[in-house]
């Protein structure tokens, strides 16, 4: 019986020691305000750490980010000259391993010496 009871406890400790797996993924596509591509847009992702990553649109839009860990939650967005997006959120409760993102991009107006 106590050997059963140590067996039990080490299988439901161990799984819990393990370090967490990086293998969410999210890609995604920045858009014009007329619907077409972006090409060159920057795109913004902020983990809840504040770790930042950045990528540049292709010629059709698309863009991606790998490697992201599972228990974080994350927020993305573009920019390209005065256009920018609203923010898309990727939370860690979501079960998802991959996420798939459209970015609309629109007019803003920025305050002198705003940020990204």
């Amino acid at each position: 019986m106590r050997r059963n009871l140590c067996i039990w406890l080490l299988a439901a400790i161990v799984p819990t020691l393990a370090p967490s797996q990086s293998s969410r993924r999210m890609t995604g596509t920045v858009l014009l305000p007329d619907g077409k591509p972006a090409e060159g847009a920057v795109v913004k992702l902020e983990s809840q750490t504040g770790e930042i990553r950045t990528a540049l649109s292709t010629a059709s839009g698309a863009f991606q980010f790998s490697s992201l860990l599972n228990d974080t939650d994350y927020q993305v967005r573009a920019r390209l000259g005065e256009l920018e997006s609203e923010k898309a959120r990727w939370s860690r409760w979501s079960s998802r391993s991959e996420r798939e993102v459209i970015l609309k991009l629109r007019y803003v107006r920025r305050a002198a010496n705003s940020g990204f």
